[in-house]
């Protein structure tokens, strides 16, 4: 089997992974009242949720890694490598930077997790930099898709 056909296959069993993921997140348990304030729902799918996504970023981050240190093996650095890699560490600095510019200390500058606040400068950090970087990165993938199907078009 070459790489292209094992990565199609790889592809399209994550995305059936996810899709079932989210379809037991949302109908299995979903409803669930959170112990501290019933209003609130605490589903039962939640963790399996987050881990899978966790498991996926840190396996996009490594492979990222490992396909750049091939690339600089093989073509050396040049003007493509610097783009292609300066903007998801812009979008992810820039996300740092919004978490840094929070006061902890504020009231209105904080998470609240299942109805209680919640002031770790960290998490808060954390979370703004995963936005803006997800956010940015989305954009740069779609903007990607579109490059690589007008270029194959213009090639027919």
């Amino acid at each position: 089997m070459n790489i292209d056909k094992f990565s199609k296959y790889l592809l399209w069993g994550l995305m059936g992974f996810s899709i079932i993921v989210i379809v037991l997140f949302f109908f299995v348990g979903f409803s669930n009242p959170y112990e501290v304030n019933p209003d609130m729902k605490d589903p039962m799918m939640l963790d399996l949720l987050m881990w899978t996504m966790i498991i996926f970023i840190a396996a996009a981050a490594i492979s990222m890694l490992v396909s750049f240190i091939m690339y600089l093996v093989q073509h050396g650095l040049d003007r493509s490598v610097i783009f292609t890699w300066g903007l998801p560490i812009v979008g992810i600095g820039a996300g740092a930077l919004l978490g840094l510019s929070h006061s902890s200390d504020t009231p209105e500058n904080h998470l609240i997790i299942n109805g209680k606040d919640w002031f770790d400068k960290g998490d808060i950090i954390l979370t703004d930099a995963s936005m803006v970087a997800i956010g940015l990165l989305a954009v740069i993938a779609v903007l990607a898709i579109i490059w690589s199907a007008v270029k194959q078009y213009i090639a027919k």
